[in-house]
């Protein structure tokens, strides 16, 4: 926690220094150029009245402005070119320095008046006139190593205090950075102990962490999903397939304790036959709803009519319905345009198909299977109902995994993975699969977004 909260303090005491040097650069430049200006300004004007007037002139200028400043914070001295004492000005010697290539020069005065013995830093600049004279003309730089000085005392308290607070608020947003940490570690740990049940706190914040924390336990609740299923799916297959295993092993068992003729064997081996029959039906049901779960890609995905294939479904099932003395409609949809859906064909088929069946299988001789088709605010719906006895509400929604059968239904063959199947493949197609009432029987429908036609399609059709 120590070195994050270190290197936050770092980060946040160098980008102040950044910030601040900026800052103090920028302004003592901007000094340097005003003091640049102002001497350039003063002898070009001084310059000026030489041209004019002469040595007198330019002299007379002279001691009108030393007169008009108290101190050193303006300097002026004309020279002889050769050397000697100036002629004019408020230095008594010439400045021992010599100038840069551009007549530039620093250098100290010793101060007099309202600051003796202190010394003036001076900034100034060397001009040579046109009779053997030297023009210097400077500015007190007094401020300037002042503000510097305080710009510098301030860098270096910005930093230290930076430092600190950088240091301070490292730690604040360590520990609470570790305590989410933390929080996602204690929900692991809980869960490598076997309590599939724990999930990751979220703060409320929206931060971050909470949109992590919303995936991890999104992906925790799918797992234990997942996990209860497997061991649901297990328990049920054990309930499940001990029925025809038994009848076979009892078959079998007594076919060779006897003493059966031909016949007897033929009729033992096609019943064996039959619950093989089932057992393979069972599991190959189980590996289709595996392989609808397990699919991501939807490559075989194609736009098509729902209205033409689950006619072609509720035609396909008539005859049995008939053989049943059940009576099966299909009534199309009340619309302009085909209703278009994008998906697997072969999978709507199958669960159109297994709704059909299943309202077939539980509806009693006499009754009534409607299955329509219809659009409503942009969405595509396919609906299969029946009079049979229904599902009570509490368990809508436990019928749609593996292997659940009401008590009821338990005399009816089945495999209870019929509506497993169709969930699964609602799933895919991102469909809505919602039980209802039909007071009586059962209303089940599948709500899918419609997709629109390709244009060669629609014009086809038309």
């Amino acid at each position: 926690m120590f070195r994050l909260a270190l290197i936050s303090a770092v980060v946040f005491a160098l980008l102040s220094g950044v910030v601040l040097g900026l800052v103090y650069w920028t302004t003592a430049a901007l000094i340097d150029q005003q003091t640049v200006t102002a001497i350039n300004t003063e002898m070009a004007g001084l310059r000026e009245v030489h041209r004019r007037g002469g040595t007198p002139a330019l002299i007379s200028a002279i001691e009108t402005r030393v007169a008009g400043y108290q101190g050193y914070h303006h300097i002026y001295i004309l020279a002889p070119r050769a050397g000697g004492a100036p002629l004019v000005g408020n230095l008594r010697q010439w400045p021992d320095v010599p100038p840069d290539r551009n007549g530039w020069m620093r250098f100290t005065v010793a101060g007099t008046g309202d600051r003796p013995g202190q010394l003036w830093p001076v900034q100034g600049r060397l001009v040579y006139l046109s009779d053997g004279l030297r023009l210097l003309v400077g500015r007190d730089m007094t401020e300037r190593s002042g503000f510097a000085q305080i710009m510098e005392q301030s860098l270096a308290f910005a930093l230290a205090t930076s430092l600190v607070l950088g240091v301070i608020g490292g730690i604040v947003m360590s520990r609470n950075l570790l305590r989410r940490i933390d929080a996602v570690n204690r929900t692991a740990a809980t869960i490598l102990e076997g309590d599939l049940s724990g999930r990751v706190p979220v703060s409320g914040g929206g931060d971050e962490f909470d949109r992590l924390a919303i995936n991890l336990n999104s992906m925790l609740d799918r797992m234990q999903k997942l996990i209860s299923a497997m061991r649901e799916v297990t328990d049920n297959i054990a309930h499940d397939l001990r029925s025809p295993l038994n009848r076979m092993r009892s078959r079998l068992e007594i076919t060779l304790v006897g003493k059966p003729d031909l016949e007897e064997y033929r009729r033992s081996l096609e019943g064996a036959l039959e619950d093989t029959d089932s057992i393979l039906h069972t599991f190959n049901a189980l590996l289709s709803i595996a392989r609808i779960e397990g699919r991501h890609a939807k490559e075989t995905f194609e736009v098509l009519d729902l209205s033409e294939l689950v006619a072609c479904t509720a035609e396909l099932y008539e005859p049995v319905a008939e053989e049943r003395e059940q009576t099966l409609t299909y009534t199309p949809p009340y619309a302009d345009h085909p209703p278009t859906v994008l998906g697997d064909r072969h999978l709507l088929s199958q669960a159109a198909a297994n709704l059909v069946d299943n309202a077939i299988k539980y509806t009693p001789e006499g009754g009534h299977i409607s299955v329509f088709v219809n659009v409503a605010l942009g969405r595509v719906k396919m609906v299969v109902s029946d009079d049979g006895p229904g599902i009570p509400e509490q368990f809508r929604g436990a019928v749609l995994n593996r292997f659940v059968r009401l008590e009821q239904s338990r005399h009816t063959a089945g495999t209870g993975l019929g509506l497993s199947l169709v969930a699964a493949v609602a799933e895919l197609h991102g469909a809505r699969l919602e039980l209802r009432d039909n007071h009586p029987g059962l209303t089940v429908e599948m709500s899918f977004p419609e997709r629109a036609a390709p244009s060669g399609e629609g014009e086809a059709r038309s």
